[in-house]
């Protein structure tokens, strides 16, 4: 999986909840980092490859494309 730098994802963790908008900002050797904000703070993640992968395939994350 290659994802760019800025590349926005959409995150849905609970259909109760509206869904979190999310930025690669930061890709490693096997991961990425996704960046959001929540509740006035900005949040970072580490995500492997392999667990995107996982969410991804799930529907928990989407791509979000122009």
């Amino acid at each position: 999986m290659k994802l760019p730098i800025g590349q926005l994802i959409k995150i849905n963790l609970d259909e109760r909840d509206p869904p979190l908008l999310a930025i690669v900002t930061k890709s490693l050797e096997d991961a990425y980092e996704l960046t959001w904000s929540a509740g006035g703070r900005m949040i970072s993640d580490i995500s492997s490859h392999d667990q995107l992968r996982y969410e991804f395939s799930h529907g928990y994350y989407k791509l979000v494309l122009d």
